[in-house]
């Protein structure tokens, strides 16, 4: 098995190619897809060890964010153009009741060291 920080860009298939490349061994499966945007660990599992992949993937998981609130983009990921930013209450979907919640998050995200991902409000 092999722990891959896999960094921003590269799919979680992408690492599995590599390791397939440098172990020499077709059997390779990873326990869990990270976007190509996200950066993380990401376990592989190789020859053997891929029985191993089904308990693996229902291990529990930690995940952190950088929330970006009130911004669309093309694609609906960070990847994309930013196509608008919104105010707090400009969106169709918000309501005034949706401004503590809104509030805690932004201010959560403030303050947290998070890693970074996008809210997308859809259009």
């Amino acid at each position: 098995m092999a722990v891959i920080d896999k960094p921003s860009g590269p799919t979680s298939f992408d690492v599995v190619r590599a390791v397939r490349r440098a172990f020499g061994v077709r059997k390779v499966g990873h326990t869990g897809t990270l976007d190509p945007f996200a950066t993380g660990v990401l376990a592989v599992c190789v020859g053997a060890a891929t029985r191993l992949v089904p308990w693996l993937q229902k291990g529990d998981k930690e995940y952190l964010a950088e929330v970006l609130l009130g911004v669309a983009t093309d694609t609906l990921d960070p990847e994309g153009e930013v196509t608008h930013f919104y105010t707090f209450f400009e969106h169709k979907n918000m309501k005034k009741t949706d401004e503590p919640l809104v509030k805690a998050i932004a201010n959560r995200a403030l303050t947290a060291p998070f890693r970074r991902i996008l809210l997308i409000f859809p259009l």
